[in-house]
């Protein structure tokens, strides 16, 4: 029957023109009338309309600037994130209206040299570059659909492609720059995010390895003497976050006063940072206000004049590292420099927000962090009501036969909880911790959880092989445990100082290492735990089962939780300690089977 079903499909599918094609898509329904290709690849999939004369859009116009029409094309990124074509052949002259666009203030300062540009997209901000007078102008984009897209019959007309001195890279951005000793006049990044995750109410695998202190000090690194780094994001909650990002990582880099390096420029939806890795000059802020009286850009923030905003205000004027966290921590908002341990630039809502009544005006701005942390709420409570209901309550009959409790069972309990709850929230560390090395949540995902259960596979087999169910082993096998993820999360750095700037099948080696080392170690403690119970208590097996999945379930809401408050170093650290607490059980259900 399934097979017939599934034959029928296979038929409809080959014989229609797209295949079969989603209808509603995040909350909207979605034509195909425009569409001209549609591509997938394992993490988006981008969708080409066909070239019409319409006007241009910019992400950030000024208030003086005339809306101009060009000849392009829409490309759509996972129904959502949208970027254009401009196909104007080698008349790129007639783009000039994109100097109205506030995410390309810089080239008014910078209008030469080398820059780097994260996320090609359409090409528009290498157009832009190009216009400006810029050589050579180096695009990363880690979507590799939007750069054959670029080199094909679709793309070729944008004009960009065919420049000697453009030069498309298809990397991470961050592993690109890390491992390339070349300098850039700019380093630009306009807009380029992943916040679909925390967007639609979720957190796992929400972060972004470009928004950490970490990031900005590298691209810091990969500026010439009087380079300067330009990100946009939206002028929302995240513009104190980008800035108290900047602040955080010129303070490591030793600035005395970063409020001297930093420059903030609004039009519209969106807020533009300038961070110069020298003091701006006098002449500098002339420009930019000239610039913004010219355009009608929004002066937020300039060295020698109080931010517009009152929490870029408060951020700009940290006294220190410390200090900065100070003032961007309150009961309900987490507005702290994100760094590689907490790599969540998007959420900046605190657990305790959950039960809180926030005002309209902080509420408009963190809508979709509440949900997904009221989501990760409701989920860890729900589980924790079905578990009351249909486990614990159970179980605390047969744990107390004839009025007694049994602490063998007891401990037998504890033991297949702690494993499924301490693997959860390595599993979860491992997750986010190793998608900041890869380069993309997708290549995390399949990675990580790869080698992870393969290695869990591999000790679950070799465990029946090593007498881990007698003493000394019994009690050793917890602590070796423990003291690899205590290793791991103490020396992540280290460990990863030269291998975020690798090449990518590297990369992958190192995870598959981590994981496999640990995967081994972690897969021997369910069948070292299954021998130790199975001559006092193997009529509770489906039990002790039952416990160990719903510690996992449990433990994948609370580890992000976790992680957000407290970071994956924590979060791999409360691991260990679990792990440790094994012994105690290990000692009573040895006792017992002896």
């Amino acid at each position: 029957m399934l097979a017939a079903a599934s034959a029928v499909l296979v038929g409809v599918n080959a014989g229609s023109a797209h295949g079969l094609v989603p209808l509603w898509v995040k909350g909207r329904p979605e034509t195909r009338d425009e569409i001209e290709v549609e591509r997938w690849n394992s993490h988006s999939r981008v969708m080409v309309t066909r070239a019409v004369e319409l006007p241009a859009a910019l992400w950030g116009k000024g208030d003086r600037c005339m809306q101009r029409t060009v000849l392009q094309r829409g490309v759509e990124i996972d129904a959502h994130a949208a970027t254009p074509l401009y196909l104007v052949g080698n008349d790129l002259e007639s783009l000039r209206f994109l100097d109205c666009d506030v995410t390309n203030a810089v080239h008014r300062i910078r209008p030469q040299g080398g820059i780097a540009i994260i996320g090609v997209g359409g090409s528009r901000d290498i157009q832009a570059a190009l216009l400006a007078g810029h050589a050579p102008v180096v695009g990363i984009e880690l979507n590799a659909v939007l750069l054959d897209l670029l080199r094909s019959d679709l793309g070729k007309d944008t004009g960009v492609v065919a420049r000697p001195e453009v030069r498309l890279v298809h990397d991470e951005a961050r592993s690109y720059l890390a491992r390339s000793p070349e300098k850039y006049r700019v380093i630009q990044a306009s807009l380029i995010d992943t916040w679909a995750a925390t967007g639609a109410g979720a957190h796992a695998l929400g972060e972004n390895g470009l928004y950490t202190v970490e990031a900005f000090r590298l691209f810091l690194d990969r500026l010439e003497p009087d380079g300067v780094l330009t990100v946009s994001r939206w002028a929302s909650i995240e513009t104190p976050r980008m800035v108290g990002l900047a602040v955080a990582a010129l303070f490591e880099n030793g600035a005395a006063n970063p409020r001297e390096h930093i420059a903030l420029l609004a039009a519209g939806p969106v807020a533009t940072l300038l961070l110069a890795k020298q003091p701006l000059s006098p002449d500098e802020r002339l420009t930019l206000q000239n610039l913004a009286g010219e355009k009608g850009f929004l002066v937020a923030a300039l060295p020698g004049q109080p931010a517009v905003q009152k929490p870029v205000e408060h951020i700009l004027s940290a006294t220190s590292r410390v200090d900065l966290d100070g003032r961007t921590l309150t009961s309900t908002m987490d507005l702290r420099p994100s760094t590689d341990d907490r790599p969540f630039f998007f959420n900046v809502v605190r657990i305790g927000a959950i039960v809180k009544t926030l005002p309209p005006e902080v509420l408009g701005y963190i809508e979709g962090n509440l949900l997904a942390t009221r989501t990760l709420g409701l989920a860890l409570f729900a589980s924790l009501v079905l578990v009351i209901v249909a486990i614990a309550l159970p179980l605390s009959r047969r744990a107390r036969p004839e009025g007694r409790v049994d602490r063998r069972l007891v401990a037998a309990l504890v033991y297949f909880a702690l494993i499924g709850v301490a693997f959860m929230l390595a599993e979860i560390a491992l997750l986010q911790r190793l998608s900041l090395v890869l380069g993309h949540p997708s290549y995390s995902l399949m990675v990580v959880l790869a080698s992870l259960v393969s290695a869990m596979g591999l000790g679950s087999f070799l465990s029946d092989k090593l007498p881990l169910d007698s003493k000394p082993w019994c009690y050793v096998f917890p602590i070796v445990l423990a003291a690899l993820l205590l290793f791991v999360a103490l020396a992540w750095t280290r460990l990863t100082a030269g291998i975020i700037g690798a090449p990518t099948p590297t990369r992958i080696g190192f995870a598959i290492v981590i994981c496999s080392v640990l995967g081994v170690g972690l897969g021997s403690a369910f069948p070292a735990g299954m021998r130790l119970v199975r001559r006092s208590h193997a009529a509770e097996t489906p039990w002790l089962w039952g416990i160990n999945g719903v510690g996992s379930v449990l433990s994948s809401s609370l580890a992000i939780l976790l992680a957000l408050s407290f970071g994956l170093t924590a979060l791999l650290a409360i691991s260990a300690a679990l792990y440790l607490l094994l012994v105690p059980a290990v000692a009573v259900l040895v006792r017992s089977e002896a």
